[in-house]
């Protein structure tokens, strides 16, 4: 009874060890109907965000940064039609001084991307692309320095289910066996 009570303290200590953990930086694209789609951040990181930096899909033409959002520094935010000749528009969000324009523990509203042509979907991850790849971090803390890409959810999509990890399922199996034994 000692060792089938054992294998399921071991079981359960195996299946709470095997939680999944969120990424800290969750951003999120809304369709707000019209053309409007809203941006956001839920940031989980520890660490204000400084600035953003993202390419996004053609169809969106113009920005309008969330006004309450006063740590943005709306002078040297912009978005740029096409710079570098790939087809996609460059965001560009940085912050005031000092301040942070997406606290953590929060979900903050970045702003408003507006499309005045078709979009290629309606994903995040088919309308606004990371820029790691440019050499240009799409994340910075309020310091400036980047938080890596692996920080960064992009696409949530249903809730996180995780699947059964194998050292429980070794530990089910002892059990049945130390149950057959029996």
């Amino acid at each position: 009874m000692r060792r089938l009570l054992a294998t399921f303290v071991v079981v359960l200590a195996c299946g709470l060890g095997a939680a999944a953990r969120a990424a800290p930086l969750d951003f999120a694209l809304t369709n707000a109907g019209g053309g409007n789609w809203i941006f956001s951040v839920n940031n989980t990181s520890g660490k204000g965000i400084g600035s953003l930096a993202f390419l996004t899909d053609p169809g969106f033409t113009s920005v309008v940064f969330e006004p309450t959002n006063t740590g943005i520094s709306v002078p040297d935010s912009v978005l740029t039609i096409d710079p570098l000749g790939t087809g996609q528009n460059f965001l560009v969000v940085n912050n005031i001084a000092g301040q942070t324009i997406a606290p953590t523990g929060a979900t903050t509203r970045i702003g408003t991307l507006i499309a005045t042509s078709p979009l290629s979907g309606t994903k995040i991850t088919n309308l606004l692309f990371l820029t790691y790849n440019i050499d240009i971090p799409s994340v910075n803390d309020v310091e400036g320095n980047p938080f890596p890409e692996s920080d960064i959810l992009w696409d949530p999509g249903p809730p996180y289910v995780p699947e059964p990890a194998s050292t429980p399922l070794l530990g089910i199996a002892a059990c049945a066996l130390a149950l057959l034994r029996r």
